[in-house]
């Protein structure tokens, strides 16, 4: 996942990146992206979603994606789980 992130992270208009594995109803394994968009810039998922196919296989592309104001930390500074 860290992998994902560092290339969210590449793209111009994304600012910060997460990437977390979430089970479904059918207990099917998928990724969720969460990004914070560089001030100023509005995230194209469909651009976005094309920067990521050269670049990971298809099992690694995230079936979501969540555009925050702000990533949610812990008081310690930590992502929030």
């Amino acid at each position: 996942m860290g992998e994902i992130e560092s290339l969210l992270q590449q793209h111009t208009a994304v600012a910060e990146a997460a990437v977390a594995a979430h089970r479904n109803a059918d207990s099917t394994t998928s990724l969720a992206a969460y990004l914070v968009a560089e001030s100023g810039c509005v995230i194209e998922m469909d651009a976005l979603r094309g920067f990521l196919a050269g670049r990971v296989p298809t099992y690694m592309m995230p079936s979501s994606f969540m555009v925050l104001d702000a990533m949610p930390l812990t008081p310690n500074g930590k992502l929030e789980p």
